[in-house]
């Protein structure tokens, strides 16, 4: 009789399942995924995170596509550069950052927008006082004003959290209201009776 010998221990096909359990690991993760819806517990009212470098931007070129049309579901889409807390110390200083990151400009004009929602122990008035103490001590050439101002400081409570965004053309993109924008973008301008 023969005797059979056990094939022998291979240290590559150990490997061989170590990677192929490794991959299959790595294809259970969750993706990262560059937008991720954020539950805000505020009734028509979504929070989208990215991670994407500059949202801004990407909020901006969507209002100004040329061929934007109204949304069914979506009234209004904000850009959001900075969130924080809903204390009045932590708006201040996030505003501080927010402002220290722009160029002083001579005499911008800008307005600030606040606007709060499910929380009754927020003070419009002394976070007002803040901001504008706290832009004055970064850019003490930039005017506030309620008339006439090119850029706006955006201020939303959203229950504990506040999100900032300080934008150059908040008028004119309709205040960033699609269903607004898509409208005045599908008006035909007015026939030209001068001839």
């Amino acid at each position: 009789m023969e005797a059979v010998e056990a094939p022998a221990a291979n240290g590559e096909e150990d490997e061989d399942i170590e990677l192929q359990l490794e991959k299959f690991k790595e294809s259970l993760k969750p993706e990262a995924r560059r937008f991720t819806w954020l539950h805000t517990g505020i009734p028509g009212s979504i929070f989208i995170s990215t991670k994407l470098e500059d949202p801004m931007q990407l909020a901006h070129a969507i209002m100004t596509a040329p061929d934007l049309e109204p949304p069914q579901a979506m009234i209004r889409l904000i850009p959001i550069a900075v969130s924080c807390k809903a204390f009045q110390e932590n708006i201040v200083r996030a505003v501080g950052e927010l402002v220290a990151k722009f160029p002083s400009e001579p005499a911008l004009r800008f307005r600030v927008h606040i606007k709060s929602r499910y929380n009754s122990s927020f003070s419009k008035d002394s976070v007002m006082e803040g901001i504008l103490e706290v832009v004055r001590s970064h850019h003490p050439n930039w005017v506030p004003t309620y008339q006439n101002y090119t850029h706006s400081l955006l201020v939303e409570v959203l229950k504990t959290t506040c999100c900032l965004s300080f934008l150059g053309d908040y008028e004119e993109l309709c205040k960033y209201n699609l269903v607004e924008l898509g409208k005045v973008a599908k008006t035909p301008a007015p026939p030209d009776h001068t001839t």
